[in-house]
């Protein structure tokens, strides 16, 4: 293909940019192809068969004057917001989403037999205890301290001792579905 004849399709389709092409239903693929004649395209070589590098070219704005009635583009306009609206229409009625989705009921907490739950709130509650003497700046006797020591120790001390001694199953991670 000639360079002139490149540079006139390319002008070709610069012009027409935004435009809907025709199609041709008549395409071997069926698929239809943009319907681009080189016969509408001006031939720009000389009789000599050289090409023509000095020519003058013309502006779009110049030969949509020439070729096309004036418009104020409100059709084009009008145009692209019916096919935008036709288009979010299509969407929503494709990805139709449910109202809301309403999580199914939570399964009730395990049940904590009372020893250990008493042992948990001794481990916990007597450095609690301590730590807000000192921080509050509040003298307690000195059986209260003993007793927050001792409930401490007594509640981690059972809580070991009730952990279960057999091994895990080395391929559970604890990740429930």
């Amino acid at each position: 293909m000639d360079r002139s004849k490149e540079d006139a399709l390319w002008r070709a389709i610069v012009e027409n940019y935004g435009e809907r092409a025709d199609i041709d239903a008549s395409t071997p693929d069926g698929a239809g192809a943009a319907a681009v004649s080189t016969a509408d395209v001006p031939d720009t070589a000389d009789p000599s068969g050289d090409t023509a590098t000095d020519t003058v070219e013309s502006t779009p704005a110049e030969d949509a004057g020439a070729d096309a009635p004036a418009s104020d583009g409100a059709d084009h306009e009008a145009a692209r917001a019916a096919e935008a609206a036709r288009r979010e229409q299509e969407f929503e009625a494709q990805h139709e989403v449910p109202e809301r989705f309403v999580p199914p009921e939570p399964p009730p907490l395990p049940y904590v037999p009372p020893s250990r739950l008493l042992a948990w709130c001794l481990m916990v509650g007597g450095p609690v205890l301590l730590l807000l003497s000192l921080v509050l700046d509040f003298w307690l006797p000195g059986i209260i301290q003993l007793l927050a020591v001792a409930g401490f120790v007594g509640g981690f001390v059972y809580l070991v001792i009730r952990m279960p001694r057999d091994p895990r199953d080395p391929w559970d991670d604890g990740a429930r579905v």
